[in-house]
């Protein structure tokens, strides 16, 4: 029978390829965000022995999923389910003793033929697995004084503990160096040389006046490394004293504070069970299902120091039962994440699939929304001013003609002003939020995401040419800009003469320019000039339209009648002749 579950074991070994391919963004349910096909990140991995409970597996680096249970002498069996489906049906295990039974899931396949459906267990498949990691090398006065050998693999004194998903750790404590200490270490495996160790020793110096170092290997990821070669983490911290916490690398725990927590501790900082894991030397993963319902939750570090890198505590929304969602705390940036508000950033650093979407701020102040999802899907887009919800519009976004799965907006003109607006996808009647945004807004107990713009104050437009000025210059006559596309330059007392001729280019250079009817590269605009006069030259950056003061005619009509409002105004933004 089944002794228990060690929880802290119990640890999902979650993917981290940093350097996948920058995608630019990821929209994905808010109730469970997906990416098209292959393992996702919010994939709900669990393990039942002898068929009894469920128990959620953890997450690591490298998409891999493991649990430690310990298990009494005999015949037992387990399953491995994704999502609900088996990967790994009733796999049996005989237990010689009793014993912790590692079981791992490889979510991105194995190329190991005895792994069942990418599962493994430290019975069946001992070779997946290592049994110890021992710090060993040249460790001068510390090795002496911690009566660890040069360079046996197989001293006890250098062993650390392991902390699941091929992940050992361990923290030396020793009287104070009174000189620097030069050192140079492996960590071996299984007490023999030849089991995975890292290739080149590691040399590094440890201070005068240090106490301690931690190692940190993970053999399935290839590294081996410590707290002095790697950066202190840094912990903002908005005191009584102003102070901020500095932390040697592998040392800081990092724990999930909130409601997310239920009804039992839910702010007590002491709290255990918890934790994050520490999958790499900057990230921290943490994963729970959540029933539905609205959550808030911040972390706190080595149970004591409040995350004060924002102020406000921070909220999601789960739309359905059992939703898996996954926490990741990045040590580098100080930053903060799930997968309901940003499944794009949690699935990026973690080295996970998912859909792209972005919004783009075009360099002539239009705004662009463009999501990826299947070519015969229906997507809609709803935005409004955050400080009016209630003006929301709903457009049907376009697919590109490529079939490529890309929809989009078209080119937005939202205003000159600074922009915050709220915003969200409908993907085949489903609600969607969109992860790649940095904020997300709540209103009328509904989440949006949220996208903020400075204020458009034009860009370096010109107008070369034959007119008055340096002859065909890109960068001379340099236009201002009036707000909402348009632009304009005025040359000064022109003298008379047939077939000026101009163009309109951008930021002083030929790469961009505009010509007649406002296409790309097009033919010299031209106008004659009767009697010598001032000449104004008007663009707009949106149609890439142009008109001259010789040529139109600016109007103010107003429109009035049944139902118009008072003061309704006409407009031609667009240099089009239409108002």
């Amino acid at each position: 029978m089944v002794k228990k579950v060690c929880r802290q074991c119990l640890s999902l070994v979650l993917s981290l390829l940093i350097g996948l391919s920058a995608l630019t963004g990821v929209t994905l349910k808010a109730s469970a965000a997906e990416a098209t096909g292959g393992p996702k990140v919010t994939d709900l991995v669990l393990l039942a022995i002898d068929k009894e409970t469920d128990n959620q597996m953890s997450l690591y680096a490298g998409g891999i999923y493991e649990s430690c249970v310990k298990l009494s002498a005999g015949k037992h069996t387990y399953t491995v389910k994704v999502n609900g489906s088996a990967k790994a049906a009733d796999v049996s295990v005989n237990v010689p003793a009793e014993e912790n039974v590692y079981i791992r899931y490889y979510s991105r396949g194995s190329s190991d033929a005895a792994a069942k459906n990418n599962t493994v267990d430290s019975i069946n498949n001992a070779v997946h697995f290592k049994t110890s990691a021992t710090l060993t090398g040249a460790l001068g006065s510390i090795g002496t004084e911690l009566n660890i050998s040069d360079w046996v693999p197989n001293d006890t004194d250098g062993d650390l503990d392991y902390l699941g998903g091929g992940r050992y750790s361990k923290t030396f404590k020793f009287s104070a160096t009174k000189s620097d200490v030069n050192i140079s270490y492996k960590v071996a495996y299984n007490h023999a040389w030849g089991y995975g160790e890292c290739g080149s020793n590691v040399e590094t110096k440890v201070p005068a006046g240090s106490t301690s170092f931690t190692i940190f290997a993970d053999y399935l990821q290839g590294i081996c490394t410590d707290s002095i070669r790697e950066p202190a983490i840094n912990i903002d911290q908005k005191d009584a004293e102003g102070s901020n916490l500095s932390k040697p690398a592998f040392t800081t725990t990092v724990s999930l504070i909130g409601t997310v927590r239920g009804s039992s501790g839910t702010w007590d900082p002491s709290a255990a069970g918890w934790d994050f894991s520490q999958i790499t030397k900057n990230l921290y993963v943490f994963s729970k299902t959540f029933d539905k319902g609205t959550y808030e939750y911040k972390v706190v570090f080595d149970k004591k120091y409040k995350y004060d890198k924002i102020a406000e505590n921070i909220s999601f929304k789960v739309d359905s039962d059992d939703t898996n969602v996954v926490f990741l705390y990045d040590a580098s940036s100080q930053k903060l994440f799930d997968t309901v508000n940003k499944f794009n950033a949690v699935s990026e650093a973690l080295g996970y699939q998912f859909a792209s979407a972005k919004v783009i701020d075009n360099a002539n102040g239009m705004v662009e929304f463009v999501f990826q999802e299947a070519p015969t899907d229906k997507i809609s887009l709803t935005y409004a001013p955050k400080s009016s919800p209630e003006k929301a519009k709903t457009i049907s976004l376009s697919a590109e003609k490529d079939a490529s799965g890309t929809f989009t907006s078209g080119n937005l003109f939202l205003g000159d002003g600074a922009l915050d607006y709220i915003y969200f996808y409908t993907v085949n009647g489903t609600r969607t939020l969109d992860p790649s945004a940095e904020n997300t807004y709540t209103y009328n107990n509904e989440n949006y995401s949220n996208y903020t713009r400075a204020a458009f104050t034009g860009r370096a437009v010109y107008v070369p040419g034959t007119l008055p000025g340096k002859s065909w210059d890109p960068a001379s006559n340099k236009m201002t800009y009036k707000g909402k596309g348009l632009y304009s330059y005025t040359f000064k007392d022109v003298p008379p003469a047939n077939n000026y001729q101009y163009k309109i280019t951008v930021d002083g250079t030929w790469n961009e320019n505009y010509g007649m009817h406002g296409k790309s590269g097009g033919d010299n605009l031209s106008l004659d000039v009767n009697n010598q006069q001032d000449v104004t030259v008007y663009y707009n950056d949106i149609t890439h339209l142009s008109v001259t003061s010789l040529n139109y005619l600016f109007v103010d009509p107003s429109l009035s009648g049944t139902g118009v409002p008072s003061g309704t105004k006409l407009t031609d933004d667009g240099l089009t002749g239409i108002y």
